[in-house]
């Protein structure tokens, strides 16, 4: 939902909001204000249209779309002249687009009869345009009446690739995020067992023009080779971090992608998936990792024989941690930036080695112990802060909507499950998060 500003012009030259007659005397316009209306506690705002009234004498002008945002190359963008006519008005009224700005080419719009209200035209942005705000002036004419509209132009839909802060642009009041979580570590030890892939989140989320948002992209889970233990390269992968989309400077999260649990040491421990309403429970018979969902972190299941210990639950913006069977062997920095839960290592041959679990809006749990094995971890949940919007959980080691076109403006493997590996230190990190943000075109 847009406001609407109108233009005008008088003979010789021409005040904003004034429309003229042959004569030179001015006529104030309808002054109808915008009016803004919050949503979400007020951290994103969406300006309405006011009824707009029929001018005293002749019409005025205004264009739909109120703004346009266009890439280079794109071609056949479809403007709407509306014409508002005083009561009684019935003239011809024809329009010229005088001094479009270069690289944009407009058809050349009709005119409207003696009754008509509306005309349209199309635009063609060439491919070389560079980047930047633009505008063009439509100029309306009947026999006694002229009035004018100007259409502000923003080429260059891409705002934001990965980490890093930036201002919503004038005019725009709402930007399309695409995010992809991190991909759990795999395990080292006799099974090989995989992380679990990122999720996915995307939606047009509503803010106001100037707004200064954050885009966090995930650091995959990993398996850190520990050098203060006995056993060589043995153990869990670490949790997939969460990626999100934020107000600047705020704890105030507009969109979270979920990140995948770390593959653990048991028999077909493989990390869960992350992303979703709910992320995926980690794979495997012993200590496993639960998801994350909407309400509360992962709990770890399977744990029913005596001896068997659970690893840490998840929590809003984190995964839990796996058991640690000595904690001095830490695998401590394998755990995905920012949420994932760190993954556990081993002491010696034969003890407990568990993945840990995914970060996100709630964190899935860390694999526990269940002696010889070492759980997986559970996949974290996504969140939108708006209703409309997708959350989609991983499948295996492979994210979701990588046939997406800004996917490839992703680093190469984001979201992928890590492999595990039975070579000491050989499995590998899960693939990094990624966020592209863009701002909506007609």
């Amino acid at each position: 939902m847009r406001g609407r500003v109108f233009y005008g012009v008088v003979a010789g030259s021409c005040a904003l909001l004034t429309f003229c007659v042959g004569d030179g005397n001015g006529v104030e316009g309808d002054g109808g204000a915008d009016v803004t209306m919050s949503e979400g506690g007020g951290d994103v705002v969406s300006p309405i249209d006011a009824p707009a009234e029929p001018p005293a004498q002749g019409f005025t002008l205004s264009l739909s779309p109120t703004h346009v945002t266009a890439d280079p190359g794109d071609t056949n963008i479809s403007v709407t002249i509306d014409v508002n006519r005083a009561s009684g008005f019935s003239e011809n009224v024809s329009f010229t687009i005088a001094s479009p700005p270069p690289h944009v080419t407009p058809t050349t719009p009709g005119d409207t009869g003696n009754a008509g209200t509306t005309s349209v035209f199309t635009l063609t942005v060439d491919a070389q345009a560079a980047k930047g705000d633009v505008s063009l002036q439509v100029e309306g004419k009947s026999a006694s009446w002229s009035a004018t509209a100007t259409l502000p132009i923003h080429i260059g839909s891409l705002l934001q690739v990965g980490a890093g802060t930036f201002t919503v642009p004038a005019y725009a009041n709402a930007v399309i995020v695409k995010a992809w979580g991190a991909g759990g570590g795999g395990s080292n030890g006799d099974n090989a067992n995989n992380g679990g892939a990122g999720g996915y989140a995307s939606a047009t989320i509503p803010v106001s023009s100037g707004s200064n948002l954050e885009g966090i992209p995930a650091t995959g889970g990993s398996f850190i080779n520990p050098t203060n233990c006995q056993a060589s390269g043995t153990g869990g992968g670490g949790g997939g971090g969460f990626t999100a989309l934020r107000m600047s400077g705020t704890n105030t999260y507009l969109l979270i992608a979920g990140g995948g649990g770390g593959g653990g040491v048991s028999g077909s421990a493989f990390g869960g998936a992350g992303g979703g309403a709910s992320g995926q429970s980690g794979a495997g018979t012993y200590c496993y990792g639960g998801p994350g969902t909407q309400a509360q972190g992962g709990t770890t299941g399977g744990c029913t024989t005596n001896g068997q210990i659970p690893g840490g639950s998840g929590s809003q913006y984190a995964g839990g941690n796996a058991y640690m069977y000595f904690i001095y062997c830490d695998g401590g920095t394998s755990a995905g930036v920012p949420g994932g839960g760190k993954g556990g290592t081993i002491e010696y041959s034969g003890s407990a080695a568990a993945g840990g679990g995914g970060g996100v809006y709630f964190g899935g749990a860390g694999g526990g112990e269940s002696l010889p094995f070492g759980g997986s971890g559970g996949g974290g949940s996504g969140y939108l802060s708006t209703d409309a919007g997708t959350l989609t959980t991983g499948s295996g080691v492979t994210p979701p909507a990588t046939n997406d076109p800004d996917y490839a403006l992703c680093p190469s493997g984001a979201g992928v499950g890590g492999a595990g590996s039975t070579a000491d230190a050989g499995a590998t990190a899960g693939g990094p998060g990624c966020i592209v943000v863009r701002l909506p075109k007609p």
